[in-house]
């Protein structure tokens, strides 16, 4: 605690005019001391945060790339008959033949055409086991496996094969008769022949169209 110099520590301005000192309040005395903590300066430092960057050590690495030198060995004798300067470089290259195919010396290396007959084994075996089975989704080859549904599906695709053998017989013995007789006037080179044979021409050109685009999107099923 120090003395106040306004009122001299009396509290009071004057003799005449009695009122308490505006600084010290009537007190007498004024708080006038230092912080040890922040020297009077009324801020400090927090030492509990870190810099980000270097973490407290004060230091960082540098990350400029660093070129070094690399020593070549002076030119020499290789298979003691060339010799090579220091600036060559030999790199072993294999080239075969266009389409070629070099299998791995593997016993469990097998061809692609084996493992689709072996697949193809697999699902006749399943099939008549009594299994039903669908192309499941997801990785390509893998297929879903429902049992007690195979021998319903394949005596359904007997049916199926059954009724469309009788119906291409029934057509054959229908269309036998008009067939010859259509022949015989394209033979014979009557006009209503040659009209008819034209127009199945056309016709069977477009069906045979068709029916190749419909066994290639069966292919892909």
């Amino acid at each position: 605690m120090v003395v106040c110099t306004t009122c001299s520590g009396s509290g009071e301005i004057s003799e005449y005019v009695r009122e308490d000192c505006e600084f010290c309040e009537g007190t007498g005395t004024v708080i006038g001391l230092t912080c040890d903590a922040c020297s009077g300066l009324g801020m400090a430092v927090n030492k509990n945060i870190t810099c980000p960057s270097c973490k407290g050590t004060g230091t960082e690495r540098d990350l400029e790339p660093v070129v070094r030198p690399v020593a070549i060995p002076k030119p020499g004798l290789f298979n003691k008959n060339s010799r090579e300067t220091s600036k060559s470089v030999e790199i072993p290259v294999s080239v075969s033949k266009p389409g070629s195919k070099q299998k791995p010396k593997s016993k469990t290396f097998l061809n692609s055409f084996y493992y689709d007959a072996i697949r193809l084994l697999s699902m006749a075996v399943a099939v008549g086991l009594g299994y039903l089975i669908f192309k499941a989704g997801g990785t390509p080859g893998q297929f879903l496996l429902i049992p007690f549904l195979g021998w319903l599906a394949f005596n359904i695709v007997l049916k199926l094969l059954e009724v469309l053998i009788h119906l291409l017989l029934g057509s054959f013995k229908l269309l036998f008769l008009p067939v010859i007789i259509v022949v015989v006037g394209y033979y014979l080179e009557q006009d209503w022949a040659v009209q008819t044979v034209a127009f199945l021409g056309e016709h069977l050109g477009t069906v045979i169209t068709q029916g190749e685009v419909l066994f290639e999107k069966l292919k892909t099923i």
